[in-house]
């Protein structure tokens, strides 16, 4: 079908479609576009921007609508027309083909196309970094740390340090510039160390991630991570003195008693638990503070829900698309004993965190379950909440509404 409209024209036309729930009726001219325009040499598209940003805008509808219904054949057809316009995002590319053959299961084979392309290619100090959070993702934490095995932290900081002493001023004034585009490898740093942690985490080795984790907070002085991860670490392995030491380490007040909270908890003493929530939630909460996701979670651990009915309605009132709140909120409605709602809730928050996949991040963690766990005492309502949060892989994940700007996912 020839195109009678201008590119803007079609493209809006597709956004709405897209927007209205016509996937399809949207992708075919999305497809229309991207097919018509990959026939252009990359020197015409370099040398006209606007129908470069057509072609990248409809390439990436191409590849990410099948993809978000599974036709993951037709996302990677699309991905190739979009590869041979485009040299200069070859590594961009590479990364969503592994990517895409990782949700279709192959994933031996999306590792062993980024350890080539890691290998074969000089790629950026960023790549390496979604290189190896792919390796997380797929738990594959031997395949991430091979992908960081090359960084050199010291000499990226001795070289950040000698760039911090320019000859003379102009040359200090290029070097703003650059550092005003992307963050520079220096910055990375914390990255860097924090997911050699996770990674090591995954693979057992305790000290070794120990050691990665206290890297990531000393080279972030001003943001450094929470204690979420490493006393989950240290409690999974049951090792409650290292997971208590590093409870205590955390900046946020709130955070803190949670975490001592949990760790009394999973000791098994329970009045402890319950006190450490208690002293959090006797203070006021604040929805804009950085301590009210953990405010919550103290809220919802004990007897009363009051305090946590309040902290949630409020929370929504402000953020109604919050997923985390939403989570709660879910959590609340089964303590109420109003399992259905509740459940629909749960599943939903399910179907979102699994649509997550595409940045490969995600809002529902392992320690999550203890959440309901400990804020839900009736054995089969817990069950049937676990279920309904954590569904199984092989089960399919449906909903009435389309995954996109469905809920914010924020985390703690």
């Amino acid at each position: 079908m020839p195109l009678q409209d201008s590119y803007p024209v079609l493209l809006t036309r597709a956004d709405s479609l897209q927007k209205a729930g016509q996937p399809d009726e949207a992708f075919e001219i999305y497809r229309r576009i991207l097919t018509r325009l990959s026939k252009l040499s990359p020197a015409t598209l370099q040398a006209r921007d606007e129908l470069r940003n057509a072609l990248m805008q409809a390439g990436t509808a191409c590849i990410a609508i099948p993809r978000g219904r599974g036709d993951n054949k037709t996302s990677l057809e699309m991905l190739d027309l979009l590869d041979q316009s485009t040299p200069e995002l070859s590594e961009v590319l590479t990364l969503m083909r592994a990517q895409i053959h990782a949700d279709d299961g192959q994933v031996d084979e999306a590792m062993s196309q980024l350890l080539t392309s890691a290998k074969d290619s000089e790629i950026s100090l960023n790549e390496r970094l979604d290189y190896a959070l792919e390796g997380l993702w797929n738990e594959r934490p031997e395949d991430a740390l091979q992908f960081l095995t090359p960084v050199d932290t010291e000499a990226i900081l001795a070289e950040a340090a000698s760039a911090d002493t320019p000859a003379d001023d102009e040359e200090s004034e290029d070097e703003g510039n650059e550092e005003d585009d992307e963050y520079s490898d220096s910055q990375l740093i914390p990255q860097i160390w924090f997911i050699r942690f996770r990674a090591l985490s995954m693979l057992g080795r305790l000290d070794e991630a120990e050691d990665a984790w206290n890297q990531a907070r000393l080279a972030s002085p001003d943001d450094p991570p929470t204690g979420m991860e490493i006393v989950e670490m240290f409690l999974k392995h049951d090792n409650h003195e290292k997971a208590l030491h590093y409870a205590d380490m955390d900046t946020n007040l709130s955070l803190r008693g949670l975490l001592r909270g949990i760790v009394a908890e999973k000791s098994g003493k329970h009045d402890w638990a319950m006190d450490e929530w208690w002293r959090v939630t006797r203070e006021d909460f604040d929805t804009e503070s950085d301590e009210f996701p953990a405010w919550v979670e103290c809220a919802l651990r004990q007897k009363d829900l009051t305090k946590a009915e309040a902290a949630i309605a409020a929370g929504l009132e402000k953020n109604p698309r919050s997923a985390r709140l939403l989570l709660y909120e879910g959590i609340r409605l089964a303590r109420n004993g109003e399992l259905e709602p509740a459940l629909e809730h749960l599943k939903h928050i399910a179907f979102v965190n699994h649509a997550s996949r595409f940045s490969r991040r995600q809002f529902v963690f392992a320690s999550d379950r203890w959440l309901v766990e400990q804020a839900i005492s009736d054995p089969d309502t817990q069950q049937a909440a676990i279920d309904a949060l954590f569904p199984s892989p092989a089960e399919p994940q449906v909903t009435d509404e389309p995954p996109a700007e469905e809920a914010e996912t924020e985390e703690e």
